[in-house]
């Protein structure tokens, strides 16, 4: 799909089966849709479309030259585009994942007439409130580990070390498959959009994402929804309880053994949950 802003690269497994589809929207700005093919599954009985952001992955450009033109207002305007040309005929569902939540709410605060529902995964409402959760994940840490990551990012190994024990505890905490690393690869090597939304400290955001909010917007969201988060999620359990209280028509869940990430660190149980949620939408 191409607009003014580039080409949007997207992929489907699937028959549609006259269901809404599922279209997948990944996080953190950067990464690519790679990381969550586990919900190919499913496909069984309906199409799960994925796409890659523009700025990251497949799609083009990458890297700097998408950064002076990506927002979270094109995001959104990406997203309504794929929506019009994929889903005009039957409704969809949106699954988005953690920053891509804001895409995700951004849209359906709108009341889009062909939103059949909402899968909001370790997503939050609020920039401030999601940095609340990653500076206290991370003052949970040892001091050794904590003091490195509050210096900030550098080539110094022990920030590194101290990334790697947050992550193995708050974003993954089983072994990253194939899929996972491939998305964190085309990260490392495309940091660019993250930057500019975000900022280098994942832990002291200085882009706009840090100030953005849909809290006061939530009730206008009236589609049922289901938002689930992990015990260990890096975004603290905040974020998942204001969503669970802030949607009129939101089943909230918490999958104890995982962090930020459930639909790999607890896949068949998060599989199974998202399935109970679809069943109910039919």
């Amino acid at each position: 799909m191409t607009s003014s802003n580039g080409a949007t690269w997207y992929s489907s497994y699937g028959v549609r089966f006259g269901r809404p589809p599922i279209v997948v929207v990944h996080g953190e700005p950067g990464m690519t849709h790679d990381y969550l093919l586990d919900l190919a599954d499913l496909g069984t009985d309906r199409e799960v479309i994925f796409y890659d952001q523009i700025g990251n992955g497949r799609s083009s450009p990458v890297g700097t030259a998408a950064a002076a033109q990506v927002s979270l207002g094109s995001m959104v305007s990406e997203l309504e585009s794929l929506l019009a040309e994929l889903t005009a005929e039957t409704g969809y569902l949106i699954f988005a994942h953690s920053s891509g939540g804001c895409i995700a709410l951004e849209h359906a605060s709108r009341q889009p007439k062909g939103l059949k529902g909402l899968i909001l995964a370790n997503a939050f409402a609020s920039g401030l409130a999601m940095q609340k959760g990653l500076q206290g994940r991370r003052d949970e840490l040892g001091e050794k580990d904590r003091t490195a990551l509050m210096a900030g990012p550098g080539p110094a190994p022990a920030y590194a070390e101290a990334f790697g024990a947050f992550f193995a505890r708050y974003v993954c905490r089983v072994p990253p498959p194939p899929h996972l690393l491939h998305t964190l690869s085309a990260l490392t090597a495309h940091p660019q959009i993250q930057h500019k939304l975000l900022g280098r400290d994942l832990f002291d955001w200085d882009g706009p994402l840090r100030h953005w909010s849909v809290t006061d917007r939530l009730d206008r969201i009236v589609v049922p929804t289901l938002a689930y988060g992990g015990r260990w999620d890096e975004t603290g359990p905040q974020c998942l309880a204001a969503l669970a209280a802030g949607l009129p028509d939101c089943e909230g869940t918490v999958f104890e053994r995982s962090s930020h990430l459930p639909h790999i660190e607890e896949t068949g149980p998060c599989l199974a949950r998202i399935e109970l949620f679809l069943a109910r939408l039919g």
